[in-house]
């Protein structure tokens, strides 16, 4: 939604409470939104990742720009709203399970996902994967 941020420290929740404290201080800025996703893309040849695409709606960016605003800018040069499907493989790989994905529904097919709340999500360099620290509620309702 708002990209990655660069911390100082390890990656631990008590390392993000000024973005937590952030966050809540614009909850209420925030409307539940729907998400519409489909269609298999890479960042091939520059990153082996394979991904579900994200369309840029008026709901998906008004909630950016209250991230943003909120958070700063993030360190992405480009943004690409999307779901990762697979990471950590080799080109070849990657290329493989492209081609294959992309025969598939997952690219073929359009869902539409309401959005009632998000997640600040943690990785530090070694982890295996993401984790979530912070849950981000849009409906106004206290969890």
């Amino acid at each position: 939604m708002a990209g990655t941020y660069w911390r100082s420290g390890p990656a631990t929740p008590d390392n993000e409470r000024d973005t937590i404290a952030r966050l809540q201080a614009v909850q209420g800025r925030l409307q539940p939104f729907e998400l519409a996703l489909g269609g298999v893309e890479s960042f091939l040849p520059f990153n082996n990742v394979i991904y579900l695409r994200i369309e840029r709606t008026a709901g998906l960016l008004a909630a950016r720009k209250v991230f943003l605003d909120a958070l700063g800018p993030d360190k992405e040069r480009h943004y690409t709203p999307h779901l990762t499907l697979t990471m950590r493989l080799d080109k070849q790989r990657t290329q493989t399970l492209l081609n294959e994905l992309r025969q598939s529904e997952w690219h073929t097919g359009r869902w539409s996902v309401p959005m009632d709340h998000l997640w600040l999500m943690q990785r530090g360099p070694h982890d295996p994967a993401w984790r979530y620290i912070h849950r981000i509620d849009l409906t106004g309702q206290a969890h």
